[in-house]
């Protein structure tokens, strides 16, 4: 088995003027705001998408439908393929060393059957994740006046 660590490779800040870290704050500050406003619309998206999808189950999978209403017609496209692995084990076995080098178990299943100190020396956990962005409207000059 190998010992491979993986290495996440992270590319150097870029170097900004001041005028340039304004003008990137204003746009990500733009984006983020239409992002939020946008945020009803995409759950509501995400309810209905499998609402639409669910009359279509029964349906043959390589078959595209319409479904029209008064103002919209959906187009319900063919099933799209996809692939699952039958058998680990006969996977593991055709793959060798190879599978244990590119394998990865999701960590909420680790923590299920492995929990807490039987993990010592396994697991590890720094802060290597993203930062959280968010951001708020400021007082134009008017509002600051005021």
């Amino acid at each position: 088995m190998s010992s491979k660590a993986v290495v996440p490779q992270v590319s150097p800040a870029p170097v900004l003027t001041p005028d340039e870290r304004r003008d990137l704050a204003d746009r990500a500050g733009a984006a983020y705001m239409e992002a939020q406003r946008a945020k009803p619309a995409i759950k509501a998206w995400e309810t209905l998408r499998p609402q639409v999808q669910a009359l279509f189950d029964t349906e043959p999978k390589d078959k595209d439908f319409k479904l029209r209403g008064a103002k919209y017609e959906l187009m319900i496209g063919p099933r799209e393929n996809q692939r699952k692995i039958t058998s680990m084990r006969k996977l593991a076995k055709a793959l060798k060393d190879a599978f244990f080098d590119h394998c990865a178990v999701p960590l909420k299943i680790i923590d299920v059957l492995l929990p807490g100190e039987k993990q010592k020396g396994l697991i590890v956990e720094d802060r290597t994740g993203s930062r959280p962005v968010e951001a708020v409207t400021l007082p134009t000059p008017e509002e600051k006046a005021a």
